[in-house]
């Protein structure tokens, strides 16, 4: 214990939240990957364009599970919604993630609207209705609707751009805006955290796109593969120089707070903040993908993806759980160890995290994510 805190000081927030920006994160990155395609027409990325929103559309659905099981009242939580308060950033959350799910919804629903007129035209009973709905009721599609629905798409994905970003940023700009945090307050915070949330879900894509070739038994598009990598050491660049230039900075202000930051961050949590932050998970990737032989294995650049998940899951867990861990005395530090089992343990917490990907392998079941539909019908 250094210097002393109050009494009726403890760690509010676990590992649930913790893993709450950790799943907003790469809802925020994979969408802005799938509009590298659909917005800016760079044809490298249409193969996994459907994937990236697929695993975007599983993660946001599952985002606010950790806030809920966190609450004390979880019952109430739908209140939000009816008792509006703008004032507030949480509040205001509630209602970006609606409209971002919605956005998601009709952009999906556009890109597959040729597959599912055709499902269900080739379907019958309950599999047809289901396909019909799915389709919009349509039953018949010309050239020049899937130009307007290709539009439409181009639209809604620029849309979700900044609906995207302001999604995840918003996590960082709730923390940032804490004065009494030490640790937190920091203008740098929100665009620091949407940076790591595009790593993030570039990282996740990139996994998840090595498997689902595997799976089906395709071939990895090596091309594609070294593009994506290069794009994600370039964000790997750019994440790492803000958390440095963060570092560089409060050692150069050198506030009262200082010296217990330092006792935290590199005594404290020296293994995870500079060993699996900064070092493991930042720039050891970083080094490995100046290789070009690394960039274009499969086998390398997955490893090389799932450790710059590891470090940004770490920038979270330092963030959430180490700002805590500073008094409001700023002279004390607070004790904090993850629970096993309840409702905030650790159980809990990967349970949550297993939910998105169960829901990647039911979505992949009902759509393609890889075949090009082409329909023939014209009215």
């Amino acid at each position: 214990m250094v210097g002393y805190v109050l009494p009726n000081e403890e760690v509010y927030w676990g590992i649930l939240i913790a893993l709450y920006p950790m799943l907003t994160g790469i809802v925020a990155g994979s969408f802005i990957v799938s509009t590298l395609y659909y917005v800016f027409g760079i044809e490298r990325f249409e193969k996994v364009s459907r994937l990236a929103l697929i695993i975007s559309i599983a993660f946001i659905v599952s985002s606010p599970l950790p806030l809920i099981a966190d609450l004390k009242q979880p019952s109430r939580a739908f209140e939000i919604y009816l008792t509006p308060n703008l004032s507030s950033p949480m509040a205001i959350f509630g209602y970006l993630l609606v409209s971002y799910v919605l956005l998601m919804v009709v952009e999906a629903l556009l890109i597959y609207s040729a597959f599912f007129v055709n499902k269900a035209n080739l379907s019958a009973g309950i599999k047809r209705v289901f396909y019909r709905a799915l389709a919009l009721g349509r039953k018949k599609i010309s050239e020049e609707g899937l130009k307007r629905d290709k539009r439409m798409i181009k639209g809604i994905a620029l849309i979700g751009i900044p609906v995207a970003s302001l999604f995840h940023a918003y996590v960082g700009f709730v923390f940032g805006s804490m004065k009494a945090g030490v640790w937190w307050a920091t203008p740098i915070m929100p665009v620091s955290f949407l940076i790591s949330a595009i790593v993030s879900g570039i990282a996740l894509l990139i996994v998840a796109y090595v498997i689902a070739e595997k799976v089906s038994k395709g071939m990895v598009d090596r091309d594609l593969l070294n593009h994506a990598a290069r794009f994600l050491g370039w964000f790997i660049i750019l994440d790492l120089s803000f958390q440095l230039l963060e570092i560089l900075f409060r050692s150069f202000m050198r506030y009262e707070e200082w010296l217990v930051v330092q006792e935290v961050f590199f005594n404290k949590l020296a293994t995870s903040f500079v060993g699996i932050q900064l070092l493991f998970g930042a720039t050891l990737p970083l080094l490995l993908l100046i290789v070009p032989s690394v960039r274009r294995s499969s086998l390398w650049v997955s490893v090389v993806s799932i450790i710059a998940i590891i470090g940004v899951f770490a920038y979270r867990w330092n963030t959430v759980i180490g700002g805590q861990l500073i008094s409001r005395t700023a002279e004390g530090i607070l004790e904090y160890s993850i629970p096993i089992f309840g409702r905030f343990g650790l159980v809990t917490a990967i349970s949550i995290l297993f939910l998105p990907l169960f829901i990647i392998m039911i979505l992949l079941l009902i759509v393609p994510w890889k075949i090009e539909v082409k329909v023939k019908t014209i009215e």
